[in-house]
C-alpha cells in the first residue's frame, strides 16, 4: 500500500522475503528501503536519475528473522547470519559482546537486531516520513527515529532519540554503520572527511589487515606494514586483498564524502559531532579470506560513532573513556543527513541541511 500526496514523495509498505515488513520512502530523485523488523536498517538508498543503490549488500545468503531454526554460535554469528549490508544503527554496544550491569550486550548492540514498531506513515505534495521506535530488553533504553524525504532533494534525513527510561544512569556506545559498495565503490573513488588524525586499530585480531596496530598518522598518509605509503582517502582496488580498519578523530567538522569521479556520482553524510565525534573506518577488497568473507567482499564502511575503540561498552569504560552517559530520564538526540550528488571535483563541505559545496568554488 502506498501512501502519497497527488504527485509528491510516497511510502510504500512491502514484505521481503516471506514475512520481513519494510518501508520505501521515495521521493522523484531517491528511493531508501528501511527494515522494519530488522533494526530499521537502512537496506537501500537508491539515486533514481542513475539507477545506482549506493549501499553495499552482504553477498551470502542471509536468514530472514523468525523463519526456519535460529542460526548457530554467538551473538557475532547472529548477527553475520542475519547481516544484509546496507547501514545500522550501533547501540549500545559496538564490538564483541560483553556484559553490563548483569546484562548481556550482544555483538553491535541490541538495536540493530530488533524488531521496531511503525508510529505513523505521512506523506503529501512536498514530503515524505516515517516515525517508527523501539525499547531495548536488555537495558532501559527507547530508541524514536524520524526518517524524511523533501520533494526535489536528494537528501534523507534522520532524527534520532535515546532517552533512557530507568532511574540509574547507563552508558553506551552509539554509532551508524553505513556501508557502501560497487558502483560507487571503486577503485577510481576518493574519500573526503575533514579530519587530522589518524589511528590504526589496535585490538582487532586479523593477519589480513594491512596496517601496524596501535599508530597515529596524520590524515590521510600512513604506513603499512612493509613500511609503504598508504593514502586512505583513495580507494583499493576489488579483489586488491587489503583492508584498512582505522579511527578518524580531531575532525574540524563532521561530514564526509565518497566520490566517484568515472561514475559522476557521491554519497556524503553529514552528522551532530558533539554527540558522535569518531569515525570508524574499515575498508574491505578481498583481504579476509576465510569464514565470514572468503574474500568476496568489497565495501568501504565509513562510521560516524560516540566512541571508539569497537572493544565492547565495559572495555571502552576501562580504556579510552568515550563511552556515553545518559543521566536517568535523560534524552539525547543525533540528526543526520545522507545526500547523494553528481560531479567529479572534491568537496570542501556539507552543510547540516546537506548542501555539498565543491572543492574550489
Amino acid at each position: 500500500m502506498a501512501r502519497a500526496g497527488a504527485s509528491g514523495p510516497k511510502v510504500t509498505e512491502k514484505t521481503i522475503g516471506r514475512a520481513l515488513r519494510a518501508l520505501v520512502l521515495e521521493n522523484e530523485l531517491l528511493s531508501v528501503t528501511v527494515l522494519v523488523d530488522q533494526g530499521a536498517d537502512i537496506h537501500c538508498l537508491v539515486y533514481k536519475p542513475k539507477n545506482v543503490d549506493v549501499m553495499w549488500k552482504y553477498p551470502f545468503a542471509v536468514r530472514e528473522p523468525g523463519v526456519g531454526p535460529p542460526p548457530c554460535g554467538d551473538s557475532s554469528m547472529q548477527w553475520l547470519s542475519h547481516y544484509r549490508g546496507g547501514w545500522q544503527l550501533i547501540f549500545p554496544n559496538f564490538g564483541p559482546p560483553v556484559e553490563y550491569k548483569g546484562a548481556p550486550l550482544p555483538f553491535h548492540g541490541e538495536a540493530a537486531r530488533t524488531a521496531w514498531e511503525v508510529d505513523s506513515i505521512d506523506a503529501d505534495s512536498t514530503s515524505a516520513q516515517v516515525c517508527l521506535h523501539v525499547e531495548l530488553l536488555r537495558t532501559p533504553f527507547r530508541i524514536e527515529r524520524v526518517l524524511s524525504l523533501q520533494q526535489g532533494q536528494p537528501v534523507l534525513s534522520l532524527r534520532e532519540t535515546i532517552t533512557n527510561l530507568g532511574p540509574e544512569r547507563m552508558e553506551a556506545m552509539w554509532g551508524h554503520h553505513p556501508a557502501f559498495g560497487a558502483p560507487l565503490l571503486s577503485a577510481d573513488s576518493f574519500l573526503d572527511v575533514p579530519a587530522d588524525t589518524v589511528i590504526t586499530d589496535d585490538v582487532t585480531e586479523g593477519a589480513h589487515y594491512d596496517l601496524p596496530k596501535g599508530r597515529v598518522w596524520s590524515w590521510p598518509h600512513v604506513r603499512d606494514k612493509h613500511g609503504q605509503s598508504v593514502d586512505l582517502s583513495r580507494m583499493p582496488a576489488p579483489g586488491s586483498r587489503h583492508s584498512y580498519l582505522v579511527w578518524l578523530k580531531d575532525l574540524r567538522e563532521s561530514w564526509y564524502a565518497l566520490t566517484n569521479p568515472v561514475l559522476g556520482l557521491g554519497a556524503g553524510i553529514v552528522w551532530d559531532g558533539s554527540v558522535l565525534p569518531y569515525v570508524c573506518m574499515y575498508i574491505e577488497a578481498g583481504g579476509l579470506q576465510g569464514y565470514p568473507y572468503y574474500g568476496r567482499c568489497y565495501h568501504a564502511m565509513i562510521e560516524p560513532n560516540s566512541s571508539y575503540p569497537a572493544i565492547g561498552l565495559t572495555n571502552v569504560i576501562q580504556t579510552t573513556g568515550t563511552q556515553i552517559g545518559f543521566d536517568p530520564g535523560q534524552r539525547r538526540t543525533v540528526e543526520l543527513r545522507a545526500v547523494i550528488y553528481e560531479g567529479s571535483e572534491h568537496v570542501s563541505s556539507i552543510d547540516r541541511q546537506g548542501g555539498v559545496r565543491r572543492a574550489g568554488a
